[in-house]
């Protein structure tokens, strides 16, 4: 034989099969990602376009291997497209030091972990005078029974991953609890101290109709009242449960009448899956039309990492 078994033309042609139907699987993603926002159940396409680009590139690379020069041109053609889309996310950034600051610790704390004894040390330590944690159950909040400075507190625990919880060593007035389908989803609270209207978000993930109903609902009401009310200082907090490259998140951030700031692209990285927390691409977001800088904390535990915003004072 003139050539080894693993380079004969017809262990190539199987391939070429082979590496066609997952080229032909990841322009479907893509393109399925597109309609997301229009249906529920295409809303999950809509988080993984940074799998389809490493798809497409590591297509492009096989189909150099075996030659196949169409293949190789779509793979180039879908890499480029997904890599603009990537990275056109078109908002505001803003992450530097402040001169004059005020710390707010947040965390998606999915306090079944038991790792969580250390997390009250922890958040002492970071100087926070407000504390957001999602995820909460009443044995979550036992470990914070010792933190005497907090000395304002809305508990809302539930076994059920939608729980709330937020301390505060300065006083805060809470001044609405929105809940759909019987699922509380975001906080609102007024920080008197820094004139600051703070929203703690947790949305439920993109699985079924009623979540994306949710999704939907919820960040359009936190818009149109953003945007009735510009001159008050806020910002957004939480786990939004969707990307910032997604369609689903960039559609959300055109509604803001006055662009707000938002964390970088890569930071925090919180998402609990290894590619996209390697590459740190954020499911927990802030936004706020106050300056801020964003801390990247230990996870204790929990599939999100927790961070301190330095929000200007």
């Amino acid at each position: 034989m003139k050539m080894t078994f693993l380079f004969s033309s017809q262990v190539k042609k199987e391939l070429r099969e082979f590496f066609d139907i997952i080229l032909f699987l990841n322009l479907l993603g893509v393109l399925l990602s597109l309609v997301s926002v229009y249906h529920w159940f295409f809303n999950l396409f809509d988080q993984f376009l940074h799998v389809y680009l490493y798809v497409s590139l590591f297509l492009m690379f096989i189909f150099l291997i075996l030659k196949a020069f169409p293949q190789i041109f779509a793979s180039l053609c879908l890499s480029m497209f997904c890599a603009l889309s990537f990275y056109n996310t078109n908002v505001k950034v803003v992450n530097s030091d402040l001169n004059s600051k005020f710390n707010i610790y947040y965390q998606n704390i999915n306090s079944s972990n038991v790792k969580l004894e250390a997390l009250p040390l922890a958040i002492q330590n970071t100087n926070s005078e407000i504390v957001a944690l999602v995820e909460s159950t009443v044995a979550a909040e036992e470990r914070f029974l010792n933190l005497n400075e907090y000395t304002k507190k809305l508990s809302l625990p539930r076994d059920d991953n939608y729980g709330f919880l937020i301390l505060g060593k300065i006083n805060f007035q809470v001044n609405e609890i929105y809940e759909k389908f019987g699922i509380p989803v975001y906080v609102r609270i007024y920080i008197e101290k820094y004139n600051l209207r703070m929203y703690l978000v947790h949305l439920p993930p993109p699985l079924w109709k009623d979540a994306w109903k949710i999704q939907q609902d919820t960040l359009k009401k936190i818009v149109n009242e953003i945007n009735l009310d510009r001159p008050q200082a806020f910002m957004i907090v939480g786990d939004l449960n969707m990307v910032a490259t997604s369609n689903q998140f960039k559609n959300f951030y055109k509604e803001f009448s006055s662009p707000p700031y938002s964390q970088e692209l890569f930071n925090p990285g919180t998402w609990p899956s290894f590619m996209p927390a390697y590459i740190r691409l954020p499911i927990d977001h802030v936004l706020s039309n106050k300056k801020f800088s964003l801390k990247l904390k230990d996870s204790f535990g929990s599939d999100h990492k927790g961070f301190v915003i330095q929000v200007a004072n």
